[in-house]
C-alpha cells in the first residue's frame, strides 16, 4: 500500500514540477545544490522554507529552534544565489 502511494506522489511530482539538474531556459532558478526550477517552483521552495520558522516565531513569542534557523539560512542562501 505504501509503495503505491509513493509511486503516485512521485508521478505527481514529475508531472507538475519542473525540477532539473541543469539550468535551462525553462528552469532558470536555483532551488538547491544542482537543482533548478521555474519561478513557481522557486516561490514554492521559499514558501516551504520560510512558513514553519515564521509560524514558530509567532507561536513562541520570538524564540526559534535551531532547525528553523537552518531553514531560514537556507532560504537566504537561495535568494542570494538564485542567479549563480
Amino acid at each position: 500500500m505504501l509503495r503505491v502511494v509513493d509511486e503516485n506522489v512521485d508521478n505527481f511530482i514529475k508531472e507538475n514540477i519542473m525540477i532539473k539538474k541543469k539550468r535551462t531556459n525553462d528552469t532558470p532558478y536555483k532551488l538547491s545544490y544542482k537543482k533548478y526550477g521555474n519561478a513557481k517552483d522557486y516561490i514554492n521552495t521559499l514558501e516551504d522554507l520560510i512558513r514553519v520558522p515564521l509560524d514558530s516565531l509567532e507561536m513562541m513569542d520570538g524564540d526559534l529552534y535551531m532547525s528553523d534557523y537552518r531553514k531560514l539560512r537556507e532560504a537566504l542562501w537561495l535568494i542570494q544565489n538564485k542567479d549563480t
